[in-house]
């Protein structure tokens, strides 16, 4: 199942970059040629999109913990079981939630967009 931060989701689509060598360079005023240094892996962004289903409160009380690891860093799974550790959760949006009746009883469906970037 997929998960953001220890908080299980339904559906989760989405993806993370992976992290990119960054290089930098420079000029130094009367000489020739250009100087370069490896600076580390660059962090990258992500944006996914979490889909939560389940009782009015189930629901609810897993939007407050993903509301609470905002400024966080942790893991993501995604719904094909990819972990992504290291990612700073930067912000969460609002959820548009939809009244779900299926075989008689009522739940709710909340979709909300989690986005960050890895260190």
């Amino acid at each position: 199942m997929a998960t953001v931060h220890g908080v299980s989701v339904q559906i989760l689509r989405g993806g993370t970059a992976p992290l990119r060598q960054r290089v930098d360079t420079w000029f130094i005023p009367g000489r020739q040629g250009v100087g370069a240094q490896l600076m580390g892996s660059n962090t990258s962004s992500f944006i996914y999109r979490a889909i939560l289903y389940g009782a009015d409160a189930n629901v609810n009380s897993r939007l407050a913990s993903l509301y609470a690891a905002q400024g966080v860093i942790g893991s993501i799974v995604d719904d094909f079981g990819d972990v992504n550790g290291n990612s700073l959760i930067v912000s969460v949006s609002e959820p548009v939630r939809t009244r779900v009746i299926h075989e008689g009883s009522e739940g709710m469906r909340a979709e909300v967009r989690v986005s960050g970037v890895r260190v």
